[in-house]
């Protein structure tokens, strides 16, 4: 899911019709409601889950993570359980070796595929 540009969005809203929510009914995207703690918390579980997943892809396990990232292994644990919020360049550390990047995208686009 992290990659550059439209490439993000297109997983992120692939990942909410496998939920059956249209892109263009999420919940952050409301204009009389404000963004719920519960939607932050999906996001959220979203991102982490993601994250493991290309561990998994890239067949790292959490030592090696740690050694090449210079995260702890103990906080890779906390993170992928859920346990932690993490901070940004945790994630950017975490997300690197993996040849993985965050990016800022418009939920309102739609994607051409």
């Amino acid at each position: 899911m992290f990659m550059f540009g439209e490439y993000m969005l297109c997983e992120y809203i692939s990942t909410m019709r496998r939920k059956r929510v249209p892109p263009n009914a999420h919940p952050v995207l409301s204009e009389t409601s404000p963004v719920s703690p519960e939607v932050i918390e999906e996001l959220k579980r979203l991102l982490i889950s993601d994250i493991i997943d290309a561990r998994h892809a890239n067949n790292v396990p959490q030592t090696k993570l740690h050694e090449v990232s210079g995260v702890v292994q103990p906080c890779i644990q906390r993170l992928e359980s859920g346990e932690t919020d993490p901070k940004l360049t945790t994630l950017i550390k975490l997300l690197l070796p993996l040849n993985k990047t965050l990016a800022v995208v418009s939920l309102r686009t739609k994607p051409t595929v």
